[in-house]
């Protein structure tokens, strides 16, 4: 009993000492109070099945011959949330029951195309994802690799052109694990069939679209978004699925019903419905300011002498920053092992064959920090950098700057709170 206390009391005291640090892992985020409290309220373990697109005001609801409560008010505000979505996103259909953003991809390919259906994907060193050959390789499919430009870290579209003349893909899947730049999906919706589905994984993006400078891959042309929902997107552990067309949508998320979800977590639901509600309030300002976040922290920690990944000399136009390695980080791993040290949280990846610092600043943006703070961040990772042992005095202005930022903006929590 003692040793599980004592396990207890350590994860008490690791979420404890979160506000102490500067998290700035770019797969990350933090939710509101608002949404943190539904994860706990007393809605956790009732069942919420199906998909609510009416309200009906019976105490039971039937779906294939189960009955079973009728959450009437989960449903509302289910409603509401995909109104707002499908607002947000240009899309038709929202479906909100993905548990992951890897279940998204499973339930799609199991639902969407047919075994031995040819799927193009983004090979995972040109930025797209390690599950997916798994998946489309245990679902019975075929897949290849979509033609990429090294030079200007994109997809080769002529090349594309010429490869599906051979045999036409049922799918172009574009996982993106770590998006540079924006992909071409004008040229690829004109290169392949109508029949063809274009889906793009926007996992790390799904809380930019509101920005001024965004490309929605929807209007682009894409059929069919994909995402987790706790990166750019302040929600929790979650995904959806959007799609352009209403009918099309339908039917595919009835089959995900008979096939890959049954009931869903109604705490996980009713946290994600009110953070897609946050995001059509506040996304636009939000969005912007991380973008521009990023974009001045990349040009302050250039400026004390890091190699910062760059297209064509432009920073990317998104929430990362990514740090190569050079004279001053001549260990990525090491390096970000010392930033945790003194309690700020980054990502280490191998991108294009090399080890990166990978750092994202949506989650400190929303805490509400901005430009001025972008400077005071790059200085400390320059001196933490600069000195190779661990320094008392730039941990505690590391947690001394992060204790300054306890509140969480861009969020109900305010307003509800009058």
């Amino acid at each position: 009993m003692n040793e599980i206390i004592d396990i207890y009391n350590l994860i008490k005291k690791d979420s404890n000492t979160y506000l102490d640090m500067l998290n700035m892992t770019a797969n990350e985020n933090i939710i509101s109070e608002n949404v943190r409290n539904v994860l706990s309220n007393n809605l956790l373990n009732k069942y919420h099945i199906g998909i609510a697109e009416k309200i009906q005001d019976k105490k039971l609801i039937e779906k294939d011959g189960l009955a079973f409560q009728n959450l009437v008010n989960v449903n509302r505000l289910e409603i509401e949330a995909r109104k707002k979505a499908n607002e947000m996103y240009k899309t038709q259909f929202v479906d909100f029951r993905l548990l992951t953003g890897v279940h998204a991809v499973m339930a799609l390919l199991l639902c969407a195309t047919d075994p031995n259906d040819l799927i193009y994907i983004l090979h995972p060193e040109k930025t797209g994802h390690f599950a997916t050959v798994p998946l489309i390789e245990t679902s019975g499919r075929r897949y290849k690799y979509i033609p990429w430009n090294p030079l200007n870290y994109n997809i080769d579209i002529n090349a594309l052109e010429k490869e599906i003349e051979e045999e036409m893909p049922r799918m172009v899947l574009l996982d993106s694990a770590t998006p540079i730049c924006s992909y071409p999906v004008e040229a690829i919706r004109s290169a392949i069939s109508k029949e063809t589905i274009l889906v793009y994984d926007v996992s790390h993006t799904l809380g930019l679209f509101l920005s001024d400078n965004f490309v929605n891959p929807i209007q682009a042309g894409c059929d069919i978004i994909i995402g987790n929902t706790h990166k750019t997107f302040f929600g929790p552990h979650k995904a959806i699925m959007a799609f352009k067309n209403y009918e099309y949508g339908k039917s595919i998320s009835d089959k995900i019903t008979l096939t890959t979800i049954s009931s869903q977590q109604t705490n996980q639901s009713l946290a994600l419905y009110i953070a897609m509600l946050e995001m059509h309030q506040f996304g636009k300002e939000y969005s912007n300011q991380v973008l521009l976040n990023g974009k001045v922290l990349s040009k302050y920690l250039e400026d004390l002498g890091f190699e910062i990944f760059k297209v064509k000399n432009e920073f990317p136009v998104n929430h990362m920053v990514l740090i190569k390695q050079n004279e001053l980080v001549t260990d990525a791993l090491e390096l970000g092992e010392r930033l945790m040290e003194h309690n700020i949280s980054i990502n280490v990846k191998v991108i294009f064959g090399e080890r990166m610092l990978r750092i994202g600043v949506q989650d400190i943006t929303r805490r509400g920090m901005k430009e001025e703070e972008m400077k005071g961040i790059a200085n400390l990772i320059y001196c933490i950098a600069k000195n190779k042992s661990y320094d008392t005095n730039l941990k505690e202005k590391v947690k001394k700057m992060s204790n300054d930022f306890k509140n969480i903006e861009y969020s109900f929590d305010k307003i509800i709170e009058e």
